[in-house]
């Protein structure tokens, strides 16, 4: 403790003895309670002079982190790598400062970063690729190291060089000292290795291959020696193959097998670690070889019910395809990119239900080689509002608007609009606005129509009138309609349910329209629509807008007879209009029959390879489109209609099928035995052969090794192939991407070369022609550089770098201490001694101010 004004502190006595002073005189008459006061008082003063006097501690530390050079090549082991980063980090944690690493290989990180950053030293280096861990540049790392920040720095390395001499360089005096850390390792080669680690290049879709393993114990010299016991683990990826304890014999081979993981994808590391302990302490080896499985197709499935879903989807998700299903309205984040599908399957989905995103992007999908297969169903096709949409062009069919029945009932419609002041948004209303206008074009002189406005009231923009008495006057009335206050529905459909009670038409029906969830919903807007359903009244809901409805809407509409529909495009709203007055007025384009044989078409039949099917109950009825292949059709009484059409549009393929997939008007189909076989074709065709490289299926073996400084690229083709070129896009371990031409060495045989080749996994896919080869990888291990594992740390070169630059060899924190620049920490509390003097008057002062208790005396009876 230290004093800023130690003079200061002399008054203290003074203090004690002017409180002491009356204490004296009155001690006959001295209480425990003035005692205790005269007490406080004289605290008060002592920490008072006390604060005046500036009292202080003083503390020092590292003004800056300790900086560690890690050598990251090929010779050092994971296990060593982590047995130095955790020296390291002891003697940052002892010396109270932060820790950062400089990387290096061949060549140097270009700054210095928190070791925080990295989880292990296995993933430090993985992070490092690039300074080439199949050499080492001991020389480099300590000339790049950042100078100016410490006095020294720590050497995180086994001492083993393969590019320059650090020994030549340390000639010259170094104004930064360094101090090498230390790991064990092997004196010789270790007992048991990893002898080999085998399995073939490439593995088909959902597919198992055989991964072979051996492992050798070379300890021949002790006859009659017990096995080595060990564990020995397989990873396939992230997933664990094989796991568990063996005994190798002396001078003996063990041999294990087991199978690759099916659902991998794409390129998989297989890795085995082999781990055991004995006199020499605890080993661990690894071996690592790559394999490429097939990925399966993305598919995406777009279906209007879980009804229409479930079937389809069950018959999809099989090892040829990477299903993707969802039931309309979806959001577009939801599905992604068209362009991560082969194929897009829209299966009875009415086009308002489908995000406006998909629909605006399939003409480019498809022209650019993906692929469209569209089912149909009550809400597919003509009655999907698929007529006069972006979807039509490129359906293999001409669709037919939906068809009058021939005794056509008089229908009275009400549109309920909500012009609240969100509608505002987008131009809501005004698009809401059009779609009025759209209905009153398409009803008939003798339907009736209503408009009715609601915010808090509503506001009854035409009231409900004969078609052929308004429909001048109607666009004028409807534009009436400006958006404004809060929503509240039900007084406006309560007054479109009056309305509708007393006109004579034989189909009555509401849309309501809405862009948000009401304030009010509740059991009396039921009770209202079973009014509505007992007068037969309809009800259909229009929700507007991205916000997900909270189910309400929905169940009005089930309630009412209706349909509910959901859109984030308000300029969908005409045609979502259109299509719900043409089904609430009994319009269909859909033919039901108890049996409709299906019969192959004009034009051959290319989809699939199947050639008898069963028969149908219903279908959407279209037209053929001449330059398509009406591939399959079925006849009625009437004539022949398309039931499966196929075009080509740009580098794709569209194909339509008319009937359903959800066992309605399939349900011969659901129970066929082939029913699998034909989706699969169908969805097989639809994917174009011309986006692009095709995979090829050729058998082939790629092997690679080092001639000097190059990597040499083998490949050996199972097959004959046409005079091409071949090539091949490499990435190099540095992250580097070549493109390499392969030279024929004798027929069937190939090879290329990468100059300055580095140790670590290549990636390569090889290009024939027009066709591609399946992604392969490769490592090239540290040993085929001169970086061999397990060994010793070479302390002769770590002992001259310490001895050259003023260092030792695994310092104590107190040897690094002394090197460190400190700095003083000062500490102050003048500010609470202060506190607590007030808190004491404060206490001193309450005690004045209670009255001291009065003694009570009784006189004895």
């Amino acid at each position: 403790m230290h004093f800023a004004q130690p003079w200061a502190l002399v008054f203290i006595p003074v203090f004690a003895v002017l409180v002491a002073i009356p204490l004296l005189r009155q001690r006959r008459l001295l209480s425990s309670r003035a005692l205790l006061s005269a007490l406080l008082r004289l605290c008060v003063l002592s920490l008072a002079t006390l604060a005046l006097a500036g009292p202080y501690t003083t503390s020092s530390k590292p003004a800056e982190a300790v900086t560690a050079l890690v050598d990251i090549s090929a010779s050092i082991t994971n296990e060593q790598g982590d047995e130095l980063l955790s020296k390291a980090r002891a003697l940052a944690a002892e010396l109270s400062s932060p820790l950062s690493v400089v990387p290096f290989g061949k060549s140097v990180a270009p700054a210095a970063a928190p070791l925080s950053s990295y989880q292990s030293y296995a993933q430090l280096r993985e992070s490092w690729q690039k300074l080439d861990t199949g050499r080492t540049d001991i020389a480099q790392a300590i000339s790049a190291s950042p100078p100016g920040q410490a006095a020294f720095a720590l050497l995180l390395s086994d001492g083993y060089e393969t590019v320059g001499s650090v020994r030549e360089s340390l000639t010259q005096t170094r104004p930064q000292a360094i101090f090498p850390l230390t790991s064990t390792g092997e004196e010789s080669d270790t007992a048991l290795s990893i002898s080999q680690l085998h399995a073939p290049l490439t593995a088909l879709a959902q597919k198992s291959v055989d991964i072979r393993i051996a492992i050798t114990n070379s300890n021949k010299a002790a006859r009659g020696a017990a096995p080595q016991s060990a564990t020995i683990e397989l990873k396939h990826g992230e997933t664990v193959l094989l796991s568990k304890a063996i005994a190798v014999p002396a001078g003996q081979d063990l041999s294990l097998t087991t199978e690759s993981d099916p659902s991998r994808e794409g390129l998989n590391s297989i890795q085995a670690k082999l781990a055991w302990s004995d006199s020499d302490g605890a080993h661990v080896v690894t071996k690592t070889i790559w394999l490429s499985g097939e990925k399966r197709n993305k598919v995406l499935l777009l279906s209007g019910s879980p009804e229409d879903d479930r079937f389809l989807s069950r018959i999809l998700t099989s090892q040829a395809y990477q299903l993707r299903s969802f039931v309309t309205p979806v959001d577009s984040s939801s599905i992604g990119s068209l362009s991560d599908y082969r194929v897009v399957v829209l299966n009875n989905t009415h086009l308002s239900r489908l995000p406006q995103s998909v629909v605006s992007n399939l003409r480019t999908y498809i022209k650019n080689g993906g692929g469209l297969v569209v089912i149909g169903g009550n809400t597919s096709f003509g009655l999907g509002g698929y007529i006069g949409s972006p979807l039509e062009e490129l359906l293999p069919l001409r669709l037919v608007p939906p068809h009058q029945e021939k005794k056509r009932l008089t229908i009275a419609v009400q549109l309920v609009i909500d012009k609240s002041r969100s509608m505002a948004t987008d131009s809501r209303l005004e698009f809401a606005k059009s779609a009025a206008e759209e209905v009153v074009r398409n009803l008939k002189d003798d339907d009736y129509i209503g408009v009715i406005g609601f915010d808090e009231v509503p506001f009854i923009a035409l009231p409900l009138s004969r078609l052929s008495s308004v429909r001048d006057s109607a666009l004028s009335r409807i534009s009436r309609l400006f958006p404004t206050s809060k929503t509240n529905l039900f007084p406006a459909l309560d007054e479109a349910r009056r309305g509708l009670a007393s006109i004579p038409a034989g189909r009555k029906h509401i849309i309501v329209l809405t862009d948000g969830k009401l304030p009010d919903p509740g059991p009396y807007y039921f009770d209202l629509i079973r009014q509505m359903r007992f007068l037969g009244i309809t009800l259909s809901t229009v929700l507007v807008g991205a916000d997900a409805d909270d189910g309400f809407l929905a169940q009005l509409a089930q309630s009412g007879g209706g349909a509910f529909y959901q859109t984030s495009d308000p300029q969908n709203l005409p045609r979502v209009f259109l299509s719900d007055i043409k089904v609430a007025s009994g319009e269909r384009t859909l033919v039901e029959e108890p049996e409709l044989a299906v019969r192959s078409g004009p034009d051959p039949i290319v989809s699939t390879d199947l050639r008898s099917f069963p028969a149908v109950r219903g279908f959407v009825e279209t037209l053929e489109r001449e330059a398509a292949e009406t591939e399959l059709v079925v006849r009625n009484s009437e004539g022949a209609y398309p039931l499966l059409a196929s075009w080509q549009v740009g580098k794709g393929r569209s194909i339509a099928f008319t009937s359903d997939a959800n066992g309605r008007w399939s349900s011969n189909w659901m129970r066929w035995e082939r029913v699998q076989d034909f989706w699969s074709e169908v969805l097989e065709s639809a994917q174009s052969k011309e986006t692009g490289k095709r995979n090829s299926n050729m058998e082939f073996d790629l092997r690679s090794w080092v001639e000097g400084s190059d990597a040499v690229i083998d490949l050996a083709l199972f097959e004959e192939i046409p005079l091409s070129s071949l090539t091949a896009q490499v990435q190099t371990p540095l992250g580097e991407r070549k493109r390499v031409e392969l030279h024929a060495v004798t027929r069937g045989h190939y090879q290329a070369r990468i100059s300055n080749a580095t140790s670590g996994t290549y990636r390569a896919t090889v290009s024939i022609g027009d066709a591609e080869l399946p992604p392969v990888a490769w490592e090239l291990s540290g040993e085929l550089f001169g970086e061999r594992q397990h060994r010793k740390p070479d302390l002769a070169t770590l002992s001259q770098i310490a001895r050259q630059t003023g260092g030792v060899v695994d310092p104590s924190a107190t040897q690094l201490l002394s090197l460190m620049r400190q700095e003083a920490e000062r500490r102050e509390y003048s500010h609470k001694l202060l506190v607590a003097a007030l808190l004491l008057l404060f206490v001193e002062v309450l005690l004045r101010l209670i009255p001291p208790a009065r003694r009570v005396s009784r006189s004895l009876a």
